[in-house]
């Protein structure tokens, strides 16, 4: 956790092994890809080394060594108890001691310089040398209770008070200069000890320092270098028998590895960069085959229509179509192709061709026959066993006249003047391209006057929240219901229609919410206005 947070190596205080019955500290380098923190690998290592160099070193029974971090926490401690013992420490830092002085104190110490002080510690007045070891961030303190070093000169100016004056003078002054004697030695054997413990512990952390620099550097790398591979863990060779090793080899693995998985995902992201732009021609190409410019037939007074599509991914397999079949025949088509993405979009290319080539051949003679003939055609070679559902209808502009038939698809729904919407549930027949020579029964009824017909794909209504509830036809009949009493506060405006479908998209939208849009949703909506005397 501490070399996540601060983003570089970290040294953890001392803490007690007890599966191996001895002190140990940890180390923890980051591993960062691509900016990114990936890793965190640690080792440990025993303080037993630490402890046989710090009791080889010629220091005064009367000294105690101790070693901080960087957040003034004890690393080692020969305090046994007291405010600079590693057990007593409140919050394990020295920083968090009620002794102000001391805070004082190591505040100046871990600020990175060298000297020496006189602290109260435990009670006690205490010079207290320290110095920084900036490979590992540690600081080293080493004291020596005032009283210690005081001790021989106090001695012999108590033997001397028995002398005379003029002697007594002559002994004190050489008291004084005695004493200075002392702490000047004092603090040559303090300084003395400085030195060796950062030569020592040069060469304990220097491989930890050899790998957090091949770190930072492979984290600065380049990609492109990352990608033609990279060495700068493997370089170092630290056969050193120890944690230091293993955590070297990990880090050497963990290095070919992600330059195996940037080369990886070097060629994926370009596959993906290819796919992408010809999802975004076959869109462009779907989007420019249904008609799409409104009004669509600003000439003809009779009637007005709007229609949208909106794909679940970029190439949808829903699609709509209306074209006049004479003067007085309009035809309304609305189609949903079972998948989604290419395949569909081819099926519902070739669906929509022949359903468009087959009405204007003038062979057939109604809706039912032309979706006989078509479902025949798409049958054919039909390996994959896709197929459409679709519903067309053929209005004769001059009467109001509607015949349709169903191949499988979603009822339509019509509102007559006065009432709201209800669905026309004609019969259904199959999908077409399931099976060969199926009849399909045509439906008649008379459009007046001020009548909307909507005719929609499954995605409407199957419109999920994010509890998994369905918005259903209830829903969809209410929002219709809704984007009619919303157009009829616009008046004779000519966006009305295109208006109507967009409050209906909009209720579907707030519906579900968050949650993403699994299927097409295409709507039409017709509005027949007849003859005007």
């Amino acid at each position: 956790m501490g070399a996540y947070l601060k983003h570089d190596s970290y040294f953890a205080p001392a803490n007690y092994d007890y599966f191996n019955n001895t002190m140990e500290i940890m180390v923890g380098v980051p591993v960062y890809v691509d900016g990114e923190l990936k890793a965190v690998c640690s080792s440990s290592r025993e303080l037993s080394d630490m402890e046989d160099i710090v009791g080889g070193m010629d220091l005064s029974s009367e000294s105690y060594l101790c070693l901080i971090n960087e957040t003034g926490n004890i690393v080692y401690s020969q305090w046994e108890d007291g405010e600079l013992c590693a057990e007593d420490v409140k919050g394990g830092s020295v920083l968090n001691s009620s002794n102000i002085e001391l805070v004082r104190f190591v505040e100046n110490a871990l600020a990175g310089s060298n000297g020496y002080e006189k602290v109260t510690i435990n009670g006690e007045p205490t010079y207290i040398a320290y110095a920084s070891v900036e490979s590992v961030g540690w600081t080293v303190l080493l004291g020596i209770a005032q009283e210690s070093l005081e001790e021989p000169a106090n001695a012999l100016v108590a033997q001397m008070d028995s002398t005379g004056e003029e002697t007594l003078n002559k002994t004190r002054r050489m008291a004084g200069q005695v004493q200075y004697m002392i702490y000047g030695a004092a603090l040559l054997l303090i300084l003395i000890a400085v030195i060796a413990t950062l030569r020592q512990s040069r060469r304990i952390v220097k491989p930890v320092v050899q790998l957090k620099n091949a770190g930072r550097m492979f984290i600065e790398r380049e990609d492109a270098v990352l990608t033609k591979g990279s060495d700068y863990f493997d370089a170092l060779k630290l056969y050193t028998g120890d944690e230091i090793e293993d955590l070297w080899k990990t880090m050497r693995e963990l290095e070919n590895n992600i330059t195996l998985s940037a080369r990886s995902l070097e060629k994926v992201t370009a596959e993906k960069e290819r796919i992408d732009t010809e999802l975004s021609v076959a869109t462009r190409i779907q989007s420019d085959m249904l008609p799409g410019e409104f009004p669509a037939f600003p000439d003809r007074s009779e009637f007005d229509l709007h229609s949208s599509m909106t794909p679940a991914k970029e190439v949808g397999g829903d699609f709509y179509d209306f074209f006049l079949i004479d003067e007085d025949h309009l035809a309304l088509v609305m189609a949903d192709v079972s998948g989604k993405g290419v395949p569909a979009a081819l099926f519902m290319v070739v669906t929509k061709t022949l359903i468009k080539n087959m009405t204007l051949s003038g062979r057939c003679k109604g809706p039912g026959e032309i979706l006989h003939e078509v479902n025949n055609e798409l049958c054919k070679n039909n390996d994959e066993m896709m197929f459409v559902t679709v519903w067309l209808g053929i209005v004769t502009i001059s009467t109001g006249q509607l015949i349709s038939a169903n191949g499988g698809h979603e009822y339509p729904a019509i509102c007559r003047e006065g009432d709201g919407f209800s669905l026309i549930e004609d019969e259904h027949g199959p999908g077409l391209g399931i099976f060969e020579d199926v009849d399909f029964e045509e439906w008649e009824g008379e459009l007046l006057p001020g009548n909307l017909l909507f005719l929609y794909t499954d995605g409407l209504p199957e419109t999920t929240d994010e509890a998994h509830e369905m918005l259903g036809i209830e829903g969809m009949t209410e929002a219709l219901d809704e984007s009619v009493r919303a157009i009829k506060e616009m008046g004779d405006n000519e966006n009305r229609l295109k208006e109507m479908l967009t409050h209906i998209k909009t209720r579907a939208d707030e519906f579900k919410g968050e949650a993403p849009q699994f299927d097409d949703l295409t709507m039409t909506i017709f509005e027949y206005r007849g003859k005007k005397d």
